[in-house]
C-alpha cells in the first residue's frame, strides 16, 4: 500500500482521535472543577449528612476518572495503529499517553480533594 493511500484512509481515524482527545481534555477540566454543594440556606441538614455527600462526590469522581481512562485507552490504541511500524511515531504516542494519563489522574485527585474540603474555609 502506498503512503498516500494510508494517509487518506486514516482521516476518519484522525478525526476520531481528535474527538477522543477533546473528550479527555473536557473530562480533565470537568474533574478539576468537581465540587459537591448543597442547596441549604438555613444551615440545617436534613438527610444522611456530610459523610454521604462525600461518598457520593468521590463516587462521581471515580466514575468520571474511569470514563476518561477508557477514552484515553481507546485513543491511544487507535493512535498506535495509525503509527503502524513507525517507531518515532509510536514513541511520541507513548509519551503523549503517559502525559494524558497523568493529567487524568491529577484531575481525579483534585476532584476528590474538593469532596473533602467543603466548608473548610477559615471564615471571618
Amino acid at each position: 500500500m502506498s503512503r498516500n493511500n494510508r494517509r487518506n484512509g486514516s482521516t476518519p481515524r484522525l478525526v476520531r482521535n481528535f474527538a477522543l482527545a477533546a473528550a479527555i481534555v473536557l473530562s480533565a477540566v470537568a474533574l478539576s472543577q468537581c465540587r459537591m454543594v448543597q442547596d441549604n440556606l438555613t444551615g440545617v441538614r436534613a438527610g444522611a449528612g456530610r459523610l454521604s455527600a462525600r461518598s457520593t462526590c468521590t463516587k462521581l469522581c471515580n466514575s468520571a476518572f474511569e470514563a476518561a481512562m477508557r477514552a484515553e485507552e481507546a485513543r491511544h490504541r487507535d493512535a498506535l495503529r495509525a503509527c503502524d511500524h513507525d517507531s518515532d511515531c509510536r514513541q511520541a504516542e507513548s509519551v503523549r499517553h503517559l502525559v494524558n494519563v497523568g493529567q487524568i489522574d491529577e484531575a481525579r485527585k483534585n476532584c476528590k480533594r474538593a469532596c473533602y474540603n467543603e466548608g473548610a474555609g477559615g471564615g471571618a
